[in-house]
């Protein structure tokens, strides 16, 4: 029990520094350079995370097609079956024009 509340306030906590450095660096830098930077990091990441996931045997199969092409046509696929979630990115998009 004490395992799961520290693991949700660390998630918590993360989830409240990552959108508060977000915010920050769109107020500073600006929407369209934020975007390159966030999506740079998240492709030099990608390989890292391959890596550091590919402790079993389970876990090999589904990182070993993992590429920048196969992880965005996920994302796609997401944000079509999830209505809600597509709504809320398209809102977020406009707001920072």
């Amino acid at each position: 029990m004490a395992f799961n509340i520290r693991l949700s306030f660390f998630n918590q906590a993360g989830l409240a520094l990552g959108t508060g450095m977000a915010g920050y660096a769109i107020d500073r830098l600006g929407g369209a350079t934020t975007a390159g930077l966030s999506a740079g990091m998240a492709v030099a990441i990608l390989p890292l995370l391959g890596r550091l996931t590919t402790g079993t045997e389970s876990s090999r199969s589904s990182i070993k097609g993992l590429t920048p092409l196969s992880a965005s046509r996920e994302v796609f696929r997401y944000l079509l079956n999830e209505p809600q979630s597509l709504s809320a990115a398209v809102t977020v998009g406009l707001a920072l024009r």
